[in-house]
């Protein structure tokens, strides 16, 4: 198939997009950082690295699903981006995006309870945010873009990067509690997160907030200043994760439904759809040639 629509002139919307991981290897980073991750239309991509490969016209490639983590994405590829470099903030909602020809993505997906001073802000003032990343960091924009753009070998890309955010490391002042892991403990919600997870999303605030000893309004404005999301709708995203990542097998919706706390199948079905634009049979069914598709993490940025 050509590349260029012949009434148009230009290049053709459903190109093939290659999403692939490179794992961190700086021990260093590691606490902060949980992967990096490269977006890239298949005339780009390295055909000798594993990845998935889906059209852009794939429902889980014409949006950014909502999701809690920060990313950092550096668009090196032919202009997808408002900028060159940003910084993606937890999502609440899904954000439109149109992959083509020439697509060349690198992200890094941070931990949930990355300090600002790492960041350059908050979670909760980057939430629902793309921001220029020289709005945050003076001057790394250009250079990481330099630096990653003069390789197309994805580990020498993320070797790159790594040594750029180690330096940042060294310059943020983040205080005491260093790590994520470490924030997130001193003020009480790694436990939170972890009965959220482990209930796959099905718990509600309420009972979040009495076994914090606190107010629902208390707890729900402490866990969004920190996560950048409220702790319903983070709720809502692993809840959601869980029904992706229910692709891989033959669910059934119904029960899927009533164990995760939905009214319904309808209720599921309903949400499912304002996220991802189809229905949770239909987007099984696209992965019928597939086999086992994506985990719901690997969904990032066009995941999370």
């Amino acid at each position: 198939m050509s590349r260029i629509d012949p009434v148009s002139g230009r290049p053709r919307a459903d190109a093939e997009v290659r999403y692939t991981e490179i794992p961190v290897r700086d021990p260093e980073l590691a606490p902060y950082v949980t992967r990096f991750y490269a977006l890239q239309s298949t005339d780009r991509a390295d055909p000798r690295r594993d990845g998935w490969t889906l059209s852009s016209r794939h429902p889980l490639m014409t949006r950014l699903l909502p999701n809690a983590d920060a990313n950092l994405l550096f668009d090196l590829g032919a202009r997808h981006l408002p900028d060159r470099a940003l910084i993606l903030g937890p999502m609440e909602h899904p954000l439109p995006t149109t992959f083509t020809y020439g697509l060349d993505l690198f992200g890094v997906a941070f931990s949930i309870g990355i300090p600002a001073g790492f960041l350059g802000a908050t979670a909760r003032d980057l939430a629902n945010r793309l921001v220029p990343l020289r709005e945050l960091w003076d001057g790394i924009d250009s250079r990481a873009c330099l630096a990653l753009s003069r390789t197309q070998d994805m580990n020498e890309r993320a070797r790159r990067l790594e040594r750029l955010l180690r330096a940042r490391l060294s310059r943020s002042h983040i205080g005491s509690a260093r790590t994520p892991a470490d924030r997130l403990s001193t003020l009480g919600l790694d436990g939170v997160l972890a009965r959220i997870a482990a209930e796959h999303g099905n718990v509600r605030v309420a009972s979040l907030a009495r076994a914090d000893g606190v107010s629902r309004q208390h707890f729900t404005r402490r866990f969004k200043r920190e996560v950048g999301v409220g702790p319903k709708t983070y709720a809502r995203i692993v809840r959601f994760q869980t029904v992706l990542g229910a692709m891989s097998s033959a669910p059934r919706w119904a029960e899927l439904a009533a164990d995760l706390g939905y009214f319904d199948q309808a209720h599921l079905i309903t949400e499912f759809r304002d996220w991802v634009g189809v229905s949770p049979a239909r987007l099984h069914r696209t992965f019928a040639e597939l086999g086992t598709p994506p985990n719901a993490r690997d969904q990032s940025p066009a995941r999370s």
